[in-house]
């Protein structure tokens, strides 16, 4: 028999059957590759929201009890964190927890970025905004410049300096080679600031500070001044540097869920154990280098002479900002109520 393909009805058959075969191959493709493909996306975007919620919920909470405490230290009592605090049980919890409260919010923080590649975002500017706010938090505990450049300034005043005539660059360089100066006579004495050191070694390393000044051709110093540029220099930090920070964090967080879908961080009785040593590991070392920004820590203090005080206002505005994002965030539930956020100001 020959097929007579000029004949309508045979025609016909052949355009069925090749429908027919495309319809079963785009069938088997959308099997087997689109819809699993689009159900997995599906499921990913829908856990990366869940997780998001979870770190959302975390991080606020995590701010906010670090808020509470801090308004409380600036605006009700303080002297838990005097080094002249009585060593009763209820002053060294008060002053444990406010570096646990610290340390909690670096653990949420390094747990973010940790996960942040499985987050559903709604758009690119909500999780960019995010990642800001916990930078800037960064650099308010980190960012020691502009402790350098008063104490820069301050030391070019005592000398009769005009600093803003002086050259940036060259002001910049002044600041670093004088924190330079510092670090090394401190470390060779193992003291914590200049005013500590003997009288003799104190006015060696004003001797040799005045030979940093290169920018003057010569510069007479009274013994008034002498003193006045041990103080300067004597300015008490707290600084908590980034990679220390995420060294904490990494104290902080504590073993992933099985499935490596979230992290968790330790809660106070294993930061205590960690704090008094009966925990493995290092971690002691890292949660001593939070605990340096409320150690002694005494607001009756003269803010020249320790930049804690100016800083962890700086730190609380920043965190109170991280806050607020969270807060604001679209795309899931508050994470409390309106009534509720209002109750802790924005400034201490």
């Amino acid at each position: 028999m020959i097929l007579k393909f000029n004949e309508p009805a045979v025609q016909a058959a052949i355009i069925v059957a090749i429908v027919t075969l495309v319809t079963v191959i785009l069938g088997l493709i959308f099997k087997d590759y689109f819809i699993p493909g689009w159900v997995e996306s599906r499921s990913r975007k829908r856990k990366g929201q869940e997780l998001l919620h979870q770190y959302r919920v975390n991080l606020f909470n995590s701010c906010e009890t670090l808020l509470s405490r801090l308004g409380e230290i600036y605006r009700v009592r303080s002297h838990y964190l005097w080094a002249e605090a009585p060593q009763n049980e209820f002053y060294n919890y008060k002053y444990k927890s406010s570096v646990f409260r610290l340390c909690v919010l670096l653990g949420w923080i390094r747990a973010y970025r940790l996960q942040e590649a499985l987050l559903s975002f709604r758009d690119k500017q909500t999780r960019y905004t995010l990642s800001q706010a916990m930078d800037a938090v960064g650099s308010a505990l980190a960012d020691g410049q502009e402790i350098e450049m008063y104490v820069t300034k301050a030391i070019c005043s005592i000398l009769g300096i005009d600093s803003d005539a002086v050259p940036k660059d060259a002001l910049m360089k002044f600041s670093v080679q004088i924190d330079e100066l510092v670090q090394k006579y401190t470390m060779d004495s193992d003291v914590n600031s200049i005013s500590e050191l003997p009288v003799e070694v104190a006015e060696a390393f004003v001797v040799d500070l005045m030979q940093l000044v290169t920018f003057r051709a010569e510069v007479l110093i009274t013994g008034p001044q002498k003193q006045e540029i041990i103080r300067e220099v004597s300015v008490r930090l707290g600084l908590i540097y980034r990679d220390w920070q995420q060294a904490i964090g990494d104290v902080m967080v504590g073993k992933n869920e099985p499935d490596g879908s979230s992290c968790r961080v330790i809660g106070y009785r294993q930061f205590e154990e960690i704090w008094d040593g009966s925990a493995d590991g290092e971690g002691k070392r890292w949660i001593g280098r939070a605990e340096r920004i409320f150690q002694g820590l005494d607001l009756r203090a003269d803010h020249r002479t320790d930049s804690r005080i100016a800083q962890l206002r700086r730190v609380y505005t920043q965190v109170y900002k991280l806050r607020q994002e969270l807060y604001e965030m679209e795309g899931s539930s508050k994470p409390t109520t309106p009534s509720k956020f209002r109750k802790i100001l924005p400034e201490v």
